[in-house]
């Protein structure tokens, strides 16, 4: 005959205890443990085994205490598959299940849930509450978390999240292998609170995995912007130290348009980030329209951020796209910005253009390759509103143009400068409107002594020379 060991000592004391109603505490469990019941057979030991978690559960209240649950533990010599048994215990009720979790330590609860079947670990979910299923996930990692995120609806999750604090979230989101379910849980605050925790390392994953729309809820703050672009420079980074698929590549550039949405950020490290990623955007295979659409923010961007040195490695992506969506330039591949109006410029009244001699355009700074037929953009009308402070200008694209037209604008109203020069893509057969905002000093003098607003068009390119569209402009009243 074997002696009982320690475990079904307490069982038999505590269930004869329980059979006279008096069990009520883990302490009068550890009491009844303390006497010695008669020695019994090998065969009643083991009935005596298999009836222990049950035993244990009918001391489980809703209103056990975590110190409660720990002198259970101990009691009983409890393991984590036995306390993942419990959990998961048929007839344990949504406040036993909750008592008994939020009374685990952390090396408890991760072994306890690491020992669930999918099926079990889906059970226990379903009867937490937001804050017991935040307690659950909180020190989770590996495949562990990795399948309990798989099992919580977004409901569920959202309710969890919202029960933990910045570090414990940024703890989950630096352990998930896919943190896309918890970055859909999350608020733009939440989220800005937890990338602000994590490295860079973390940051790459995590921000890699955001979608434009998440990157754009980041831009409400300093804080946000800085983890967004440290994570895409990341991201950007990787890819460039290998050999970069088109389809990464082309994934990359919706996230830093959705970045360059807020205006060109300001935050350390955005020179590295655009200059990483003029490397990566002449790469073949790369999605066109991603482009087209990351330049036309990129403009935005540059037109509203005032121009000075900081803009040079965005004037520099925009060039690089720009000579990959027009194609071949000058031998050797050279890319860069147009700078407009190179040259002189011709003028023409409302419906009429003036082209310079051929010979002139050798000293445009951008020439086309041989091969490319004779086209250029043109502005089809200038409208300057009633208050002189803007102008809507309208470009259009001839059909022959190979794909579409790069043009460069300037305006000048008494030979100075209208409004910043803005560079825009038009395809083929259309035609696009923008809004330029005036000078203040171009505003102040058509107001009062109204003038003639020239606006020069330079296509790059094209073999074509500048045209440019002029519209009197009376004083106001």
């Amino acid at each position: 005959m074997h002696p009982l060991s320690r475990r079904s000592v307490a069982l038999v004391a505590a269930t004869a205890t329980l059979g006279a109603g008096s069990l009520t505490t883990a302490a009068q469990a550890s009491a009844a443990a303390s006497t010695t019941p008669a020695p019994t057979t090998a065969s009643a030991q083991r009935g005596i085994l298999d009836g222990l978690l049950s035993t244990v559960l009918a001391l489980i209240g809703a209103g056990s205490t975590a110190s409660d649950i720990q002198g259970l533990i101990s009691t009983f010599g409890l393991s984590t598959t036995d306390l993942g048994s419990l959990l998961s215990a048929d007839g344990a009720s949504t406040g036993q299940v909750n008592a008994l979790l939020d009374g685990l330590t952390t090396t408890q609860l991760t072994g306890a849930v690491g020992s669930l079947s999918t099926t079990q670990l889906t059970g226990v979910l379903g009867k937490l509450t937001p804050a017991s299923t935040g307690t659950l996930l909180a020190p989770l990692t590996g495949s562990t978390l990795t399948s309990t995120l798989g099992l919580l609806n977004l409901t569920q999750l959202t309710s969890a999240l919202a029960t933990l604090s910045p570090t414990q979230i940024s703890g989950l989101l630096g352990a998930a292998s896919d943190p896309t379910s918890l970055l859909a849980a999350l608020s733009p605050t939440q989220l800005t609170s937890a990338l602000a925790l994590l490295n860079v390392t973390q940051l790459t994953s995590v921000v890699g995995s955001l979608s434009p729309t998440q990157i754009t809820g980041l831009l409400g703050s300093q804080s946000g912007v800085t983890s967004v672009v440290s994570g895409l420079a990341g991201k950007a980074t990787g890819l460039a130290g290998g050999t970069p698929s088109a389809a990464a590549i082309t994934a990359l550039l919706p996230q830093v348009q959705a970045l360059l949405g807020g205006g060109l950020p300001t935050v350390p490290g955005t020179s590295a980030l655009l200059g990483t990623v003029n490397s990566l955007v002449g790469v073949a295979g790369v999605n066109t329209s991603a482009l087209s659409s990351l330049l036309a923010v990129a403009n935005a961007a540059l037109g509203a951020s005032g121009g000075g040195a900081a803009t040079a490695p965005l004037q520099t992506l925009i060039g690089t796209i720009t000579s990959v969506l027009a194609g071949p330039t000058t031998p050797g591949g050279g890319t860069g910005t147009t700078t407009p109006g190179g040259g002189g410029t011709g003028t023409t009244k409302p419906g009429a253009t003036t082209t310079r001699p051929a010979a002139s355009t050798a000293t445009r700074s951008t020439s086309t390759s041989a091969g490319f037929i004779a086209y250029r953009g043109s502005v089809t009308s200038v409208k300057v509103a009633k208050n002189r402070r803007s102008a809507k200008i309208t470009v259009s694209c001839p059909a022959i143009a190979p794909k579409g037209c790069v043009v460069n604008l300037k305006g000048a109203v008494a030979g100075k400068k209208a409004f910043a020069a803005k560079q825009v893509v038009v395809l083929r057969s259309k035609r696009t409107t923008l809004t330029m905002k005036l000078t203040s000093a171009t505003t102040s003098r058509l107001k009062k002594k109204g003038g003639s607003l020239k606006v020069s068009a330079t296509t790059a390119y094209s073999s074509l020379a500048t045209i440019s569209r002029t519209v009197r402009v009376a004083r106001a009243h």
